[in-house]
C-alpha cells in the first residue's frame, strides 16, 4: 500500500514511475493497472540513465544499479532513498550495512521506534541521512465530517482480529451496534478508503488505518494482536505515534467486556479528542507533506559518496542470486498453493451442492412417508366403517363374477 500511494501521488505530479518487484498479483495489480505514467515489473531494470530517484523497500537492490553506480559520473548518479517500515521484521533490516551508508542519501523510517532500532545497529555516520517518515496517508482522506451523540456503527479493519476483540463485536452487534470487518476472511477483503472510515462512527484498527482516520476526523480505537490503548486520545498520542499506532507500547491487553464498553462509553470523549489531533497533529501524517519534506532533505544532502567496494558489492551480488532463486520457488509453490486453494474451493462448493440436493430428497422422502402414513390411516379407517362391512357381499359376489369370467376366457385356448 506503500508503493501504491507513493506511485499514484508522484505521477499524479507528472513524474514517470517504474516499480520492479519480485512478485505482483491480485488484488494489489489491479490497482497498479488503473495508473497512468507507472508500470510495473518483475525483471530488474538494465539502465539507470533516465531515473533520477530511486526509493528502496525491503532491502532490494537491484544488482545492475550497484555496476551502474560503480561507472556512472557523479552529476548522473540518481539520488537514492532507502526506507525501512517495520522495527522487528527481517526484510526491514539491512543486509548489505556498508553498501547502504555509501548509496544512501536518505535514510526514512516509519516511526521513531523503527528509526532507534535499526540505527542502533547501523554505523554512527547514518544516524544523520535518518528522517521518520511518520508512514503518511493520502491527502484524500482529508475530509471533515459530522459525528454522532453515540457510538451506532463501528468499522474493524484487521487481518488478525483477535479472539477478545471477535467477542466484543457479537456483544455489540447483540447491543444493535451495527459493526463491518474489512481484513482477510471478513467482510470485505478491499482497500480502505475515506467512504468507508467515515461511512462509520468509529474505527478499530492499528497501524495506517490510524493514520487515515486521523486525516478522516474519524474517531480510531487502536487494538489488535499486539493489544493497545484503546481510543486515540490527546494524551496516549505521543506513545502511539512512537510505536506506529501499532498498539505496542502500552502494558497488557484487553477483555471483550473492557473493549465493548470503552468503545461504546468513551465514544463523546473520542470524538473530541480525534478533532483536537486532526486539527493540531495531522499535518505529518500527509503524503504530500511528507513528499515535500523529503525533495528538501534531498535538496540539502552533499556530495558524499565514496565508491563502492568490490568486495561488498560481490558479497551482495552472491546473496541476491542465491535470494531471487528462493523467490522464485517461493512464487511458484505459492501458485500452486492458489491453485490447489482454487480446486478445493470448487470441491467444497460441490459437496455443497450434493448436500443440498441429499437434504431435499431426504425431505421429499419425509414428504412421501408421511403421505404413506396418511393413506394407509385412511384405509384403515375404511375397513373399520360400517359400509365396508355391508358392502362385503357385493363384493364377494363381484370377485366371484371376475373368477368365472377369467375361467371363461381361458376355456377358449383348448
Amino acid at each position: 500500500m506503500v508503493v501504491l500511494e507513493l506511485s499514484e501521488h508522484l505521477a499524479h505530479a507528472g513524474a514517470q514511475v517504474t516499480i520492479y518487484t519480485n512478485f505482483c498479483d491480485s488484488p494489489i495489480k489491479k490497482e497498479f493497472s488503473r495508473l497512468k505514467n507507472v508500470q510495473v515489473i518483475t525483471e530488474e531494470p538494465s539502465a539507470y540513465d533516465d531515473f533520477n530517484l530511486i526509493w528502496i523497500h525491503h532491502q532490494l537492490i537491484p544488482v545492475a544499479l550497484l555496476r551502474y553506480l560503480e561507472r556512472c559520473d557523479a552529476d548522473k548518479r540518481p539520488q537514492i532513498v532507502f526506507h525501512h517500515m517495520s522495527p522487528f521484521h527481517p526484510l526491514e533490516f539491512p543486509f548489505a550495512i556498508r553498501l547502504e551508508a555509501e548509496m544512501a542519501d536518505l535514510i526514512l523510517y516509519n516511526s521513531e521506534e523503527t528509526r532507534q532500532t535499526i540505527e542502533n545497529k547501523l554505523p554512527s555516520r547514518i544516524a544523520e541521512l535518518g528522517y521518520v517518515f511518520q508512514n503518511p496517508a493520502p491527502e484524500s482522506f482529508m475530509n471533515p465530517r459530522k459525528h454522532m451523540n453515540k457510538l451506532k456503527r463501528l468499522l474493524v479493519v484487521s487481518n488478525h482480529v483477535p479472539p477478545e476483540v471477535a467477542d466484543a463485536v457479537t456483544d455489540m452487534k447483540s447491543q444493535g451496534i451495527e459493526v463491518a470487518l474489512f481484513g482477510l476472511n471478513k467482510d470485505e477483503f478491499k482497500r480502505v478508503t475515506v467512504e468507508d472510515i467515515q461511512k462509520y462512527d468509529a474505527v478499530m484498527s492499528i497501524g495506517k488505518t490510524v493514520q487515515y482516520s486521523i486525516l478522516a476526523e474519524t474517531p480510531v480505537y487502536i487494538y489488535d494482536h499486539f493489544g493497545g490503548p484503546g481510543y486515540l486520545t490527546k494524551s496516549n498520542f505521543e506513545t502511539a505515534k512512537h510505536f506506529n499506532f501499532s498498539g505496542r507500547g502500552f502494558e497488557g491487553g484487553k477483555s471483550a467486556q473492557v473493549i465493548r464498553r470503552e468503545l461504546v462509553d468513551g465514544y463523546k470523549a473520542a470524538v473530541k479528542d480525534i478533532k483536537w489531533i486532526a486539527k493540531n497533529e495531522s499535518g505529518i501524517f500527509r503524503l504530500g507533506y511528507q513528499l515535500d519534506a523529503v525533495r528538501s532533505l534531498l535538496g540539502e544532502s552533499p556530495a558524499r559518496h565514496k565508491p563502492l567496494e568490490p568486495m561488498d558489492v560481490q558479497a551482495y551480488t552472491n546473496y541476491h542470486t542465491f535470494t531471487m532463486q528462493l523467490h522464485k520457488q517461493a512464487r511458484e509453490t505459492f501458485r500452486d498453493m492458489i491453485s490447489l486453494r482454487d480446486q478445493l474451493n470448487d470441491k467444497s462448493r460441490q459437496i455443497e451442492q450434493l448436500n443440498g440436493k441429499i437434504n431435499q430428497l431426504r425431505d421429499l422422502n419425509l414428504e412421501l412417508g408421511s403421505s404413506i402414513q396418511d393413506a394407509e390411516r385412511i384405509l384403515g379407517d375404511v375397513y373399520l366403517s360400517a359400509s365396508w362391512k355391508v358392502t362385503k357381499p357385493f363384493r364377494n359376489i363381484n370377485a366371484l363374477l371376475v373368477r368365472i369370467q377369467n375361467a371363461t376366457k381361458s376355456s377358449r385356448y383348448y
